[in-house]
């Protein structure tokens, strides 16, 4: 059957190939006669009439714009000839963009906006934007009939030649500008509040640390033969240290230590030698000297050393106080 069997207002299914412009555009009948529109059936790949068409086979161009601006028969026709479906379409702000839906939901921002961007074979692009919605998109056409253009050729078709997921376009019903900028507020606010909540967890971490070394060192306080200053901020290091150690799983001792931190109590080379110490401790508690009237020896629970301490003048210290007192 002909398709000018067709009554009217029945248009031709959508065919398997879709319209490519750079490969299908022809001069018609529609052009020697003049005044005619552009063929909806060529704009879905469908049209089987070719060079006999009293339509037109090309992209609408600048005369077809004004047309549709300043001609008595075409302020309400779209670039087909059809009547529009309303004024909106005509002198909407919208009149020119269409959401695309059916994009990949996988993609990156960069690789949405190529796809929305090879909309521009159908005419001038002004701008695209990437949905809110995962899959979806808005494209902002120059002329108000290569938006219409556009919705008929790519509604159902593919963007690639190679095939892929039909593509649903629609005309815009919301302002893309203002999608966008809900979405970048929202997102703002969301980045604000997880800022706020790593600095509130890390702020909490600092004050019960600071919170257990007072208490460390009330505690040593308390303790007799642990009065020293020397002892005490010992210990309130040596907590802080182990905590520190525990909560960033060991992530600040992983580099490099220098001779001076390497025999700092609390650091990994410490512990490993502190280990070496005890599997030899038989033989070092053999070799080590009697300790003199009054002093006496004890484990740092903290850090893992021992140290003397005299009963009678309260005095601690690391070395071995030998005959010194």
């Amino acid at each position: 059957m002909d398709d000018l069997d067709l009554p009217p207002g029945i248009d031709l299914p959508t065919s398997r190939s879709r319209c490519w412009p750079a490969n299908d555009t022809e001069c018609t009948c529609g052009d020697v006669r003049g005044g005619a529109w552009i063929c909806i059936s060529w704009a879905k790949g469908a049209c089987r009439l070719g060079k006999t068409c009293e339509a037109l086979h090309r992209l609408p161009s600048l005369a077809e714009e004004q047309r549709m601006v300043y001609s008595t028969d075409g302020l309400d026709s779209d670039v087909f000839g059809r009547p529009l479906a309303g004024s909106a379409q005509r002198d909407g702000p919208l009149n020119s963009t269409l959401a695309v839906h059916g994009l990949p939901s996988d993609a990156s921002q960069r690789e949405l906006r190529t796809l929305l961007d090879a909309f521009n074979e159908w005419g001038t692009v002004l701008r695209t934007w990437v949905g809110a919605v995962h899959g979806t998109g808005f494209v902002k056409f120059k002329w108000r009939s290569s938006a219409q253009f556009a919705l008929e050729a790519m509604d159902g078709q593919p963007i690639s030649p190679e095939g892929g997921t039909p593509l649903m376009v629609r005309w815009a019903t919301v302002n893309p500008e203002v999608e966008a900028a809900k979405a970048g507020h929202v997102l703002a606010l969301r980045s604000m509040q997880d800022a706020k909540k790593r600095r509130d967890t890390q702020h909490e971490l600092y004050q019960r640390l600071e919170r257990e070394a007072k208490a460390l060192k009330q505690h040593a306080a308390d303790v007799p033969g642990q009065t020293t200053g020397c002892s005490v901020d010992h210990q309130a290091h040596a907590a802080v240290t182990c905590q520190t150690d525990t909560i960033f799983q060991r992530s600040l001792f992983t580099e490099t230590l220098t001779n001076v931190t390497a025999c700092y109590p609390g650091t990994t080379a410490s512990v490993r030698a502190n280990h070496e110490h005890d599997a030899n401790i038989g033989a070092a508690e053999a070799d080590e000297p009697a300790l003199p009237l009054g002093w006496v020896r004890a484990v740092d629970e903290h850090a893992g050393y021992y140290y003397y301490y005299h009963k009678d003048t309260q005095r601690t210290q690391w070395e071995h106080p030998g005959d010194g007192l």
